[in-house]
């Protein structure tokens, strides 16, 4: 009987430990939620943590390469650029990509070699988008003495996190004015964040980077600050430089698709927001960046043409960007944007067949009933002024430079995939939850489906490259 008293009493002791350990976890987690519910720096800082988790997740797991696998995948146009600049020059050629002088080559994007002359010099693009690599790998050259391929790797996929953090932070801003109780509105963050973490596109950056790496988290960046600004005829300094910083970088990396979506953004300031704002505030972060922008690639060009006065200046001009060339090599018509959207990979040494209808229909779908479910279910202009201004990042300059973005999909499908997966897993549960107004859980649901989805864009990618043993 003593024997039997004292086994219960071990059991009742085991089970308030195990309750006890739940407890603490449970009040964890509710100061974590608390702590990072703000909206701001605090949720943003919680958002980075987790990016950092699936980071080193997917570094653990799919980016853990051979040495094997990163020769026979990694394209090497990049880093042989950032050697040549080392070795020859930075500032001596412009800070431009200096191409191999046979354009009949396998590799005649490579830069020349020791004994090269420099002949060719790339126009369309400044390189804004190496330049954080560059510096990166200055700094681990004059320590180390030789050029980390793991360190371009890290970077690429550094500037992935980044994005999707924000975009996590976006939607949270987003869910918590549509009034969301604050775990569903973390759940939405979250979700965003999972899914375009690990969108194949982005793990695909992992071998090398793109315009839309770098500039992604300069543009959500700038939509953020939009909040604080296209309401109010007199916003602090302090925001208004901090939007015309990021309007800078995101411009002098991808120069045509800002270009654009500055264009649009007045436009969409102008019916969205308050025109007074938009008369005092539009120009001092689109156009004056952009000005900025625009004198230093013109100062690298005039600078190269001064030191190599004899070398060609090539690039895709602009009957050929945009198909006013007449030609079908490549496409037939605009609606190929939607069907060649899963056929790419052609050239430049890259591969990526992956077809992710479910994240473009289901935006298609999101965004129908945002457009129906707004006046009753939102009625936020903010909201209506994020996704307008995702979605004229991408599709002006998919139909103005349609060739372009045909052939260099991997550049641009990240773009598009931000108001795709906002639309999704975002805007249409708290449509559907206010809708339903008996039940809570589907923000739940599309959280459970953003969990089990992130397992098919992994899957995508590693069939596209599957690790060497």
């Amino acid at each position: 009987m003593v024997l039997a008293t004292a086994g219960v009493h071990k059991l009742d002791h085991k089970n308030k430990g195990s309750f006890s350990l739940f407890g603490r976890i449970y009040s964890l987690c509710e100061r974590i939620q608390k702590y990072a519910s703000d909206g701001g720096r605090r949720t943003f800082t919680f958002l980075i943590v987790m990016g950092l988790f699936i980071y080193s997740l997917l570094f653990a797991t799919i980016h853990n390469r051979t040495q094997a696998d990163l020769i026979k995948n990694t394209p090497e146009r990049y880093n042989l650029l950032i050697q040549f600049w080392k070795d020859r020059g930075y500032f001596k050629h412009g800070g431009l990509w200096i191409w191999a002088t046979d354009k009949n080559a396998q590799y005649y994007w490579d830069p020349p070699k020791a004994d090269e002359p420099v002949i060719k010099i790339y126009r369309s693009y400044p390189m804004g988008y190496i330049m954080f690599a560059n510096i990166a790998e200055r700094i681990y050259m004059s320590i180390t003495g030789k050029f980390s391929n793991t360190l371009m790797k890290y970077h690429n996929q550094f500037f992935v996190l980044l994005s999707s953090a924000l975009l996590g932070l976006l939607a949270y801003r987003l869910a918590k004015k549509a009034d969301m109780p604050p775990l569903q509105t973390m759940l939405a963050a979250l979700s965003c964040q999972l899914i375009y973490q690990t969108f194949p596109v982005n793990l695909f950056y992992f071998w090398e980077v793109c315009p839309s790496t770098i500039a992604a988290p300069f543009l959500l960046m700038f939509i953020l600050l939009l909040e604080d600004i296209y309401h109010e005829k007199n916003p602090s300094r302090r925001k208004n430089i901090y939007a015309a910083t990021c309007g800078f970088f995101a411009f002098y990396i991808d120069p045509p698709t800002v270009g654009l979506f500055f264009i649009f953004l007045a436009l969409i300031w102008i019916l969205l927001g308050n025109r007074e704002s938009f008369k005092k505030n539009w120009h001092k972060i689109t156009i004056y960046p952009a000005i900025f922008a625009m004198v230093i690639i013109a100062a690298q060009l005039l600078i190269v043409k001064i030191n190599f006065p004899n070398a060609e200046l090539t690039g895709s001009g602009f009957w050929f960007r945009t198909g006013l060339d007449g030609s079908t090599v490549y496409y037939k018509d605009h609606w190929a944007l939607l069907a060649k959207r899963f056929l790419w990979g052609s050239g430049l040494r890259l591969k990526l067949d992956v077809d992710w209808r479910f994240l473009l229909y289901g935006g298609g779908v999101g965004l129908l009933v945002f457009i129906l479910g707004f006046h009753k279910y939102i009625k936020d202009n903010y909201t209506a002024i994020v996704i307008s201004s995702l979605l004229c990042i991408y599709f002006p300059v998919a139909f103005v430079i349609s060739q372009g973005v045909i052939i260099h999909p991997y550049f641009f499908d990240a773009y598009l995939a931000m108001p795709m997966i906002l639309l999704v897993f975002c805007i249409l549960p708290i449509i559907l939850t206010k809708m339903s107004e008996k039940w809570n859980g589907f923000i739940l649901l599309f959280s459970i489906i953003a969990f089990c989805y992130s397992f098919v864009q992994l899957r995508a990618f590693m069939v596209a490259y599957p690790i060497i043993q």
